[in-house]
């Protein structure tokens, strides 16, 4: 029967609450069978742990040590999820004494231990529910690669004390510190820890030993702690045993983070269950002991952020006074709007952008801070010191190069036509002029009022050029030979104005652009100076420094973080390598009032897709309960909102200093580049031309 458990004391805490477990999960056979067909049929690993146990030895149990097994077992069945791999963990001294337990001397206590080990692998493989492995500190074992290559999702840790009433945590921390380093290894598991025997007076204090280990030091919190109750002792010995004539108990601990704004993270462990065996009767009540017990909201409970200065994810306004601004900032506070949480933001630490970012991570580490913030990328460096969210906002790491300038019209509208084809016009024109004025001398088509050369040479030029433009020319052609030629040179020049007022007309609307840099090799090849900054320039050589190498360009620092771009929009002989987010800040925080956003002009190829995220520590639940958050915040469209908010807080809120002021000149000549202003000084040609005309017209009258 379950006793029922009284109070119990703590010198070092608060009462243990006692909670009672309500609701029973059955499993159907149906499901039983469903599981039975997806779990692994055989398991290596129980059979190499079978054959090193002498024959004899198997069931040297006593009744009350089965049942102490069977209770395990029946945890593990129900609180387990079938199918998932499981893994055995036991002290390092253990097996070694198993060895010797056919030779006639007395029996060491760890054989009965592990007679118990053995007695409950050997259950759990004839339920053939989960794939089981075993670990064990200083016993090398074959590793077993698993095919999905998921981590564990269950452990079943053994352990108990020899000498000193510390050795049961000293064990427990030598195992998982053998467990740790396997790539399998889940914090986010479930884990249950058998204590065989230990030597504590107070029970309540052990567990909480326990669970303040697991959780300070390996973010473990998903755990249920079976330890027998005081004055209960389970060496195996049948003498000892006998001696003791309180009935087998034990207590089932687990604890529960954040439920309420007064506990929050601080570990306070439950007696969920006193189990007792008393005569045949063995009973567990069937409920989820080992349920989701990661929080959907956190009462109100401080989460401590690590932040890192990085415009524009996070602008530092007051770091005395913990004002922040940023993208990352204002996200921050919707995150903890929805999970119910209260952000604690640190300090920004000195020194540059690696420092200040290891110094981040070594805060998580330690567990001075619960998460980081602040432009970090998704990078499988950093992901190998915590744990990464999802990511919520996507960037792009581009070179930034010289726009196209607009064409010269002058050079445009000469290259209209080739040059061999205006030579061949004026040829042309030419003979066209010497057709005609041969035509007036020899047949006298029009009455000269004088009689020199030069007179009929300016008529033909004349009549050449009317025809030409396409104007009427001062006389009617009354010559058979003179209208046959003067019709051709009609078509003629009919055919080549179209033409050229086409391209005219097109030249004036839209003078073109010429050709812009669109790869790597174009730029080393160019002379444009390669502005960077030591931030941007030290993440190229990190990423990839294959291709920071082959960056042949005259290089120059930038005094400031952010002045790269101001150089490159101020000078048109400046390339720089910045990330969208950063050249659009500094760009629209740069812009005098009143300006229009010039035109960012970059290669085809990008160097680096950022996908920023969100670090906590290594195996911390943080990461479900920020991800289900961050699932919600995004298909709800508030990461668009707070993108379009933040641009309008860029261009019209004053957060840069004087030196980032952007050139008013340079702007003012980009921005009518790219448009033409039709005026009457385009028109000064077509009028100095008719006045050319004209006093060729007053030369020949």
């Amino acid at each position: 029967m379950f006793g029922n458990v009284g109070e119990i004391r703590c010198d070092r805490r608060s009462d243990i609450q006692e909670t009672g477990v309500t609701e029973g999960i059955s499993y159907s056979v149906a499901r039983v069978r469903l599981q039975i067909m997806k779990a692994i049929p055989v398991l290596l690993t129980f059979g190499i742990v079978q054959a090193t146990l002498p024959l004899e030895d198997r069931y040297l149990l006593t009744s009350e040590e089965q049942h102490l097994m069977y209770y395990v077992r029946d945890i593990v069945y129900q609180q387990f999820e079938p199918g998932s791999s499981v893994l055995v963990s036991w002290p390092s001294n253990a097996s070694r004494d198993t060895h010797s337990q056919h030779t006639a001397a007395p029996k060491p206590p760890n054989a009965d231990r592990m007679n118990k080990i053995y007695f409950l692998l050997q259950t759990l493989h004839h339920i053939t529910t989960w794939p089981l492995q075993i670990s064990c500190v200083g016993l090398q074992i074959s590793e077993i690669i698993f095919d999905n290559l998921e981590k564990h999702r269950g452990y079943i840790i053994f352990t108990w004390a020899e000498e000193r009433e510390d050795d049961v945590t000293g064990n427990l921390v030598s195992q998982l510190e053998e467990m740790k380093n396997s790539p399998s290894w889940n914090t986010r598991g479930r884990f249950l820890v058998v204590v065989i025997e230990h030597h504590s007076e107070n029970v309540s204090c052990l567990a909480l030993d326990i669970a303040e280990e697991l959780w300070n030091s390996y973010t473990v919190f998903n755990v249920l702690l079976l330890i027998p109750k005081t004055g209960t002792k389970l060496l195996g010995s049948t003498q000892s045993r006998s001696e003791n004539n309180s009935p087998l108990s034990f207590g089932l601990y687990t604890w529960i983070p954040y439920q309420s704004h007064k506990t929050c993270a601080k570990i306070d462990v439950l007696l969920i269950e006193e189990l007792h065996y008393e005569g045949k009767q063995r009973l567990l009540k069937k409920a989820p002991l080992l349920s989701d017990k990661i929080p959907k909201q956190f009462h109100g409970c401080p989460l401590h952020v690590s932040i890192i200065d990085t415009p524009p994810a996070l602008v530092v306004i007051n770091d005395t006074s913990h004002i922040y601004t940023g993208i990352e900032v204002q996200y921050m506070q919707q995150l903890a709007q929805a999970a119910n949480a209260t952000i604690m933001y640190q300090k920004v630490p000195p020194g540059d952008a690696v420092q200040v970012r290891l110094k981040s991570i070594a805060d998580l580490e330690r567990g001075l801070a619960d998460l980081t913030i602040g432009g970090f990328p998704l990078h499988p460096v950093a992901a190998a010191f915590g744990d990464p969210t999802i990511s919520h906002l996507e960037d792009i790491m581009l070179w930034y190069v010289p726009c196209g300038v607009p064409n010269d019209r002058l050079e445009r509208v000469m290259a209209i036509f080739t040059p061999t084809l205006w030579m061949a016009m004026c040829g042309v024109f030419v003979l066209v002029v010497v057709f005609i004025w041969g035509v007036l001398n020899i047949t006298k088509f029009i009455h000269l009022h004088h009689t020199h050369t030069s007179t009929g040479v300016l008529r033909s030029i004349s009549i050449t050029w009317a025809a030409t433009l396409g104007i009427s020319v001062p006389g009617v052609p009354r010559n058979y030979t003179f209208r046959t030629g003067f019709l051709a040179v009609v078509w003629y020049s009919f055919a080549i104005s179209c033409i050229f007022q086409t391209h005219f007309t097109s030249i004036l609307v839209n003078r073109g652009m010429s050709k812009q840099i669109t790869t790597l090799e174009e730029l080393c090849h160019s002379s444009f100076v390669y502005y960077y900054s030591n931030r941007i320039d030290s993440f190229v050589k990190f990423t990839d420094p294959t291709y920071h190498s082959e960056i042949r360009l005259k290089r120059k620092q930038c005094r400031y973080r952010g002045s790269c771009i101001i150089e490159y929009l101020n000078n048109p002989n400046v390339a720089t390598i910045s990330s969208s987010f950063h050249a659009e800040y500094y760009t629209l925080a740069a812009l005098p009032l009143g300006s229009s956003t010039p035109r960012l002009c970059t290669l085809k190829e990008s160097f680096y897709s950022i996908r920023y995220t969100i670090y906590m520590r290594k195996g911390s639940f943080l990461v479900d309960s920020f991800n289900r958050i961050i699932h919600h915040v995004t298909e709800a469209g508030l990461i668009d909102k707070l993108i379009r908010d933040a641009k309008t807080s860029w261009r019209y809120d004053n957060f840069l200093d004087t030196e980032f002021a952007m050139d008013e000149v340079s702007l003012m000549n980009n921005e009518h580049a790219a448009y033409i202003v039709f005026s009457m000084s385009h028109l000064k040609p077509a009028f100095h031309l008719l006045a050319l005309g004209d006093m060729d017209l007053n030369n020949v009258k």
